[in-house]
């Protein structure tokens, strides 16, 4: 799997962390490094313009294949309170 990391590890729990962009919206978004038996997301083996590597919600007949799934680190993270935006905020 090809991904940029900007940051090896997370800067509130220190957990490895990788770094990419979330499809539709191409936002950055931390994921964990492992497969999640409750993980959600899928690997997209395209990348966008910059190289970065691109996620995307995993259908419900996916999430049934066995396919390797990834989890937001906001999902496992104990100190992901700290990093939400307000609502409202941009």
């Amino acid at each position: 799997m090809s991904i940029i990391q900007l940051s090896p590890t997370c800067r509130s729990c220190m957990a490895p962390i990788v770094w990419v962009r979330i499809q539709p919206s191409h936002k950055w978004t931390c994921i964990d490094p492992e497969p999640r038996l409750r993980g959600n997301l899928l690997y997209e083996p395209s990348t966008a313009k910059d190289g970065s590597a691109l996620v995307r919600v995993a259908t419900p007949l996916e999430r049934t294949t066995g396919v390797a799934l990834y989890q937001s680190h906001f999902a496992s993270c104990p100190h992901a309170d700290l990093w939400r935006k307000a609502q409202g905020a941009t």
